[in-house]
């Protein structure tokens, strides 16, 4: 639920301290974590999809559906969402198969609906957490300065008044 945790202050605790925002009170809070909730009716299995696809679709289709199934978050509403995205990948796989190319509408669009999907929120990650990182003492150093100073230039005496 954000920082604080077990220790964090109440409304009222914020109030008598002066401390309270509006935009930062728990029913805020307790809305922002009740929109993250996947509501509806759960599915028992995956179900055909409800508009005609196509090969490259439907293959689509079944892969979102059957994740969000293993992950039990395949609503009516999710369904919905994994048609949008086949019927989607398909018109970009036609784009693609002509010579065209894919609008970047198309691809936020997209982007969009796995955001909300939330397919890969509990992937596990992929990197190794023990192995030290080749490019960690590479970049910039921390300090904007350095602790050696260089002598202004002036141009050379030429005696001249």
């Amino acid at each position: 639920m954000g920082s604080g945790g077990h220790n964090k202050k109440s409304d009222a605790q914020k109030i008598k301290e002066g401390t309270f925002r509006a935009d930062r009170s728990e029913a805020v809070t307790n809305a922002a974590a009740g929109a993250k909730i996947i509501t509806g009716l759960f599915l028992p299995k995956v179900p055909e999809p409800s508009i005609p696809l196509n090969d490259e679709g439907k293959k689509k289709y079944l892969e979102i559906a059957n994740l969000l199934f293993e992950q039990n978050k395949l609503t009516v509403v999710t369904c919905g969402d994994c048609e949008r995205m086949a019927v989607m990948h398909q018109q970009m796989h036609e784009r693609l198969k002509t010579g065209k190319s894919v609008s970047m509408d198309l691809i936020k669009r997209m982007d969009a609906i796995s955001i909300r999907l939330r397919i890969a929120e509990n992937a596990p990650a992929l990197a190794n957490p023990n192995q030290r990182n080749k490019f960690e003492g590479s970049g910039f150093s921390n300090a904007r300065h350095s602790p050696f100073r260089l002598r202004p230039y002036r141009a050379p005496d030429t005696g001249e008044l």
